[in-house]
């Protein structure tokens, strides 16, 4: 049992290191929805989502994402992803997907 906990204490670090730097990585790439749904947002400043569009940065996607139709959203008409779906739901999205390969 000591060795389970050893090496998953040694591992931790690693981890945490990961998620944050994840975390930085993703730091305002996307609107935040209490602010786009409802006008304001309880954590303010301190909120990781953004809230105008002068705030989003670009995110670096993997080189496959939405270079698929999502056959959730075809097949019923709607995804439980939604925006952050990786998978093509509309023309434009496949439009831009073309765009990317010229």
């Amino acid at each position: 049992m000591s060795d389970t906990n050893s090496e998953q204490s040694e591992k931790s670090p690693t981890i945490e290191a990961e998620k944050e730097q994840k975390k930085a990585t993703l730091y305002k790439t996307e609107m935040c929805r209490n602010w786009e749904e409802r006008g304001s947002c309880r954590y303010g400043t301190k909120c990781q989502f953004a809230h105008s569009e002068n705030e989003l940065r670009k995110v670096q996607h993997h080189p496959k994402y939405k270079t698929e139709i999502c056959k959730t959203f075809w097949q019923n008409g709607t995804c439980p992803y939604g925006k952050r779906c990786c998978f093509i739901h509309n023309d434009k999205e496949r439009l831009l997907l073309c765009k990317r390969r010229n």
